[in-house]
């Protein structure tokens, strides 16, 4: 439920075939909500948008640098958690945090994840659902009763799994986290990425139907939307 992909020092996003399934996901974000806010800030996280509707009747340019509240009220753009498509990260920055974290869950042997729903900003944060809200939704058939007693060692275990990454793929400069949960990316006409502060730096029509149109590039071996 959670796939990664790399973006490499000329900007070309890769395919890693790398990811999390739906339980190493929730504990991930449990172990990502337990990071303070200011440490939260030094990952500079920007979030790209899928967007569904038509043609805007105005230039690209002209959209770039409103927020997301006036892009709705003016131009009629809805900017929807649920259409997150993909939060980019810079990866020293998240490898640097993800030790530190490690070094944490090491040394508080009662670590839980937790139960408190609470409100993540849309922008900020590199979580997009608080992770109790994920778990309140598994189905007991599949997934059985969460036993909270395992949350330290599955943190440590999905952590060490994404510090490995990490360290391994050092040609990349930034990471794109995903989210293939509530996001129907391959049905958009269009893509918008936002910085931290909530502020359009891009938007890339590309029309209907169009969403599952790439080009390979095999010498680099990525693909890149046309």
């Amino acid at each position: 439920m959670y796939y990664i992909a790399g973006v490499t020092k000329d900007g070309m996003e890769m395919c890693c075939d790398f990811g999390f399934d739906m339980i190493e996901r929730i504990v991930l974000d449990d172990v990502l909500m337990d990071i303070p806010q200011k440490v939260m800030d030094e990952l500079d996280i920007a979030k790209r948008f899928s967007y569904f509707g038509d043609k805007p009747d105005v230039n690209a340019v002209d959209l770039v640098g409103q927020k997301a509240q006036r892009l709705q009220i003016k131009y009629g753009i809805d900017v929807l958690r649920e259409h997150c498509q993909s939060v980019i990260v810079e990866r020293k920055p998240l490898l640097a945090i993800l030790k530190r974290m490690w070094i944490k869950l090491r040394n508080v042997p009662g670590w839980q994840c937790g139960l408190k729903i609470m409100p993540t900003e849309l922008f900020k944060h590199i979580v997009l659902y608080h992770p109790q809200l994920l778990r309140s939704l598994l189905g007991k058939e599949k997934y059985g009763v969460w036993n909270h007693a395992d949350d330290r060692v599955r943190a440590i275990g999905v952590l060490n799994k994404f510090i490995d990454f990490l360290e391994h793929n050092d040609n990349l400069r930034q990471i794109a986290i995903y989210n293939e949960l509530t996001c129907p990316h391959w049905d958009a006409s269009g893509e918008m990425r936002f910085n931290s502060s909530g502020r359009l730096v891009a938007f890339n029509y590309f029309g209907r139907g169009n969403g599952q149109s790439y080009k390979y590039y095999s010498q680099l071996e990525v693909w890149q939307r046309t």
